[in-house]
């Protein structure tokens, strides 16, 4: 037997088993009684998977993510097909690459018509589908909702209180709670956006990350950076100081640690509710983050390990293979046919990814970014100009075969790193 139908034979008896306990007259969680597995996907908009002690990093930035992995899988060497929201999101809700569902910068901003997203194959299942999101990409506008019978814009609400990820977890276990008594299952998506700039963490996790030593000035200045302070640095124009680039990245880090802790308060209501023993649990990042690497800030103009390599822990239902631990590559996209998978529907031909459950052994990630042409258009009024686009009017596309990562430019420029030797992408080789 291999590992594949071994696999698929493991979910199937739990699915029997889940619904052997169920009755119409037990207190089983929704989802239960049917069968199938409810279904949490969380994201952790801007995450970099360098930047969590999940994945070995020396702070303890994910402490709640490392106790999930431990009941879960934990896969170490995840990669995006992006540098961005939108694209990433569209690989993780249809299994293909950016070139394949068509929402790519310099191209499109929306997923080509004949898409089919994963909450309408959940939705067409069976499913009730409810989506929490604090990034303004995920809006009908993109395509990215659709399927979705609740869609709840948090980012609308100009007055959210921070950390939003309080909020927006409170809004989706009420949705949760107010579903699971149906007979059919939920399928849950949150996007928690408190890693991404600005970096504003709480007092608590601020003092716990940032240098004491660290002067208010220069914190203050660091809090209230503008996009455009950011696109300057990156275009050579006018550099952040070193204090302000030296404490972004622990204002990054106590983010990142405040939203691991909002995460495993929610994953602890679900527990209390009887909601998560039948659940699949997903939580990835979709891009990371450049803080200072490689002469930049943000993501949107690199496509370097930095913003490409991200968390991915799945957790089974029943705790079925817990505290498996993969540092095989592999992509976002690979997402969309595992959920498939594990609720036991088909998954459809002609993808750019396959389930996390089988081999691992092989896989290429691979990733684009085009010139984003909309974003410094949108931005050229604010900045006075274009001085300083050049070095960024190009496209981008990457490899990672597990061990050498190549960036090609439209420019014909390219760079090759051995990640193995030189995991922080310093020092370019010759092939």
């Amino acid at each position: 037997m291999n590992m594949r139908s071994g696999m698929t034979m493991l979910v199937m008896a739990l699915l029997a088993l889940a619904a052997a306990c169920g009755s119409e007259d037990s207190e089983s969680p929704r989802g239960s009684r049917s069968g199938a597995p409810n279904v949490v996907f969380i994201v952790m908009d801007t995450t970099s998977a360098e930047r969590c002690s999940v994945n070995g990093y020396v702070r303890p930035t994910t402490p709640e993510l490392a106790k999930i992995a431990k009941g879960g899988i934990n896969f170490r060497n995840t990669w995006s097909p992006s540098g961005w929201t939108a694209p990433a999101h569209a690989s993780m809700f249809t299994g293909l690459r950016p070139e394949h569902h068509g929402l790519r910068h310099g191209n499109r901003l929306f997923l080509w018509d004949d898409t089919v997203t994963l909450a309408e194959r959940m939705q067409e299942a069976g499913y009730q589908t409810g989506c929490f999101t604090n990034n303004s990409f995920l809006t009908s506008d993109h395509g990215l909702v659709q399927g979705f019978d609740k869609v709840v814009p948090m980012f609308e609400d100009v007055n959210l209180p921070l950390p939003t990820a309080i909020p927006t977890h409170l809004e989706a276990l009420d949705w949760v709670r107010r579903v699971s008594g149906d007979e059919s299952p939920f399928f849950l998506f949150i996007n928690d956006m408190d890693p991404h700039l600005l970096y504003l963490p709480p007092e608590e996790f601020e003092k716990r990350f940032v240098d004491a030593d660290a002067s208010k000035e220069v914190l203050a200045a660091a809090k209230d950076l503008s996009p455009q302070a950011f696109l300057k640095h990156n275009l050579g124009l006018e550099s952040l100081s070193p204090e302000i680039l030296s404490v972004l990245p622990d204002l990054y880090d106590a983010e990142v640690a405040c939203l691991d802790h909002e995460i495993g308060r929610f994953v602890a209501e679900l527990e209390e509710a009887g909601l998560f023993e039948n659940t699949l649990l997903v939580i990835a990042g979709d891009h990371g983050e450049n803080l200072g690497r490689h002469g930049l800030l943000d993501h949107k103009f690199s496509l370097h390990r930095t913003v490409l390599h991200v968390p991915l822990v799945i957790r089974l239902p029943g705790g079925a293979r817990a505290g498996e631990v993969h540092d095989e590559v592999v992509r976002l996209e690979d997402i969309f046919p595992t959920i498939l998978e594990v609720c036991g529907l088909p998954i459809p031909r002609g993808i750019d990814s396959e389930s996390l459950l089988g081999d691992l052994t092989g896989r290429i990630a691979l990733a684009l970014r085009d010139y984003p042409e909309k974003y410094l258009n949108d931005m050229e009024e604010s900045m006075g100009g274009r001085e300083g686009y050049d070095r960024f009017e190009v496209d981008m596309k990457s490899e990672f075969d597990g061990r050498f990562h190549r960036i090609e430019f439209s420019d014909s420029r390219k760079l090759v790193f051995d990640v193995s030797e030189d995991p922080e992408e310093f020092h370019p080789i010759e092939e």
